[in-house]
């Protein structure tokens, strides 16, 4: 069932697997929608225009059956070029916040220095610079391993 095109509208842009994986879980939802596809990399899922908000959140709702559709097509492999991160962790890179965690007590000894230079007051002497500075790196290693002690 395809929606006119005068009286539907863009859900989305999806790969053309994803996509029709997309349409399936709408339809099985009680939502007309239909694949247009764009070119050989993307492909538009439409919607009636009345019902654009409902069928996103269907949508939101149900990303783990879209999911499993497309491993059901791709034979299972959505996991993208190159390892991943951990043995068992199929779930991609972790966001950057994790990065940045994971990179620990390295990423502060780099940062300080710039957070010192930009927060000094240009007539402030190069003596009382450094002494904030090494009381900084002071603080954060001291607090580094209260935090893992404890």
């Amino acid at each position: 069932m395809h929606p006119d095109h005068g009286t539907s509208a863009q859900l989305a842009t999806f790969d053309p697997p994803v996509a029709e994986a997309v349409v399936a879980v709408l339809r099985r939802e009680g939502i007309p929608a239909s694949v247009e596809p764009l070119d050989h990399a993307e492909a538009e899922v439409r919607v009636p225009a009345a019902r654009r908000d409902e069928a996103l959140s269907v949508l939101a709702g149900h990303m783990e059956a879209v999911r499993q559709l497309v491993e059901s097509v791709d034979g299972g492999d959505t996991a993208g070029p190159g390892p991943p991160d951990e043995p068992g962790d199929e779930t991609g890179p972790p966001l950057v916040m994790e990065r940045l965690r994971s990179m620990g007590l390295g990423i502060v000894l780099v940062l300080a220095p710039l957070l010192v230079i930009t927060l000094a007051a240009p007539d402030l002497p190069i003596g009382y610079s450094l002494v904030v500075f090494v009381a900084g790196l002071v603080a954060v290693v001291y607090w580094h391993n209260r935090q893992e002690d404890g």
